[in-house]
């Protein structure tokens, strides 16, 4: 399963990059949680990225339970905290589904939550 995110999160990226993201860390992790990819948007945002990876066609819409989005709220202030040049900067989380057996991003939701 391990396997299936990297490779998932390895399209996200890569997509992101298309879309003139700044990757500035991959798998930021803390003792709240973690988070899949951070970025500067091309407007600025500092983006906190979780991927959804799926190996057979996409179920439903992608959903994070309120728990998860607790721990990536967390994690994000961690990250902001210990760096001083993103404590000013706008902030959004944003989704990427991704399908792995087409290589290809499903969905990007920009603002998932706040």
């Amino acid at each position: 399963m391990k396997r299936n995110g990297e490779k998932g999160e390895e399209i996200a990226v890569e997509f992101l990059k298309r879309r003139g993201h700044k990757i500035i860390e991959k798998n930021y992790s803390t003792r709240f949680g973690e988070v899949d990819i951070i970025t500067r948007s091309p407007s600025g945002e500092i983006c906190f990225i979780e991927v959804k990876s799926e190996s057979t066609p996409m179920s439903g819409p992608f959903k994070l339970n309120r728990r998860k989005m607790e721990k990536i709220k967390t994690t994000a202030l961690d990250f902001i905290s210990k760096h001083k040049w993103a404590r000013n900067l706008p902030v959004k989380f944003d989704f990427i589904w991704v399908n792995l057996e087409e290589a290809r991003v499903i969905e990007y939701i920009e603002g998932g939550f706040e």
